[in-house]
């Protein structure tokens, strides 16, 4: 659904203690910036894959709409 804010995903790949896979919401951080999200599941790889809702840990480009 359309709702206003920006929703994001991203993959975390290593060992994540059972701690913090347990945890509500974890804090992603990625160079200078931070977002909280969640662990959404273990992928069959070993992965685990995280999203968020609001400003992403990462740069977004800047978007020009005509």
């Amino acid at each position: 659904p359309i709702d206003g804010q920006y929703h994001w995903q991203g993959t975390v790949f290593g060992q994540i203690s059972d701690d913090i896979r347990r945890a509500r919401s974890v804090t992603v951080t990625v160079g200078q910036h931070s977002a909280t999200a969640r662990i959404t599941e273990r992928t069959p790889q070993g992965a685990h894959s995280i999203a968020g809702v609001g400003e992403p840990p990462f740069s977004v480009p800047a978007l020009l709409l005509t």
